[in-house]
């Protein structure tokens, strides 16, 4: 199969599938370190894209830390959300001001890598709406991160993540 080919039949496998797009970004994500296959996350994945499918209304995740769940839930799927549609608008919503800036340092720059260029050309990030923590695509879309305290009144959403919305103590 050549170069061309291939690069066409992973943005279509991609955009379908969430697994795939979190398997195809993960070396983005976590240089150096290996994908690992795993069950528990195709059957996240597919959770996930009942929920932009709008079989699923709302979906609560219970796993255990270091499992990759904020990463596939609060970084990889707003990122595929927007691939997907570049208009929708995404709140990720935290504990704390530290857990929404972690997770956007990872998203933005995410959605910036030349993988996901490759996948998704027609996502670009609006100039003069490029900050870290709230940042907007030139078709009106785009994902803000805040903490329970800062409060989202006023804005509309799509879909509003929670994760960790209570810290551990």
């Amino acid at each position: 199969m050549s170069e061309p080919s291939r690069r066409e039949l992973l943005k279509v496998v991609c955009k379908c599938d969430l697994y795939s797009f979190v398997q195809c970004l993960f070396g983005v994500l976590e240089p150096g370190n290996r994908f690992m296959p795993a069950a528990y996350l195709e059957l996240l994945c597919a959770a996930l894209m009942q929920v932009d499918a709008r079989v699923v209304k709302r979906l609560i995740i219970n796993m255990p830390p270091r499992h990759l769940k904020s990463i596939v839930t609060s970084v990889v799927f707003p990122a595929w959300l927007l691939m997907r549609d570049p208009k929708i608008k995404i709140a990720v919503i935290c504990h704390s001001d530290m857990l929404a800036n972690d997770l956007a340092s990872k998203c933005k720059p995410l959605i910036e890598s030349d993988v996901f260029r490759q996948i998704a050309p027609q996502v670009k990030i609006r100039q003069d709406r490029d900050r870290r923590m709230d940042f907007e695509t030139t078709r009106g879309g785009g994902v803000y991160f805040a903490s329970i305290a800062s409060g989202i009144t006023g804005r509309g959403f799509d879909h509003i993540i929670l994760d960790d919305p209570i810290a551990a103590h």
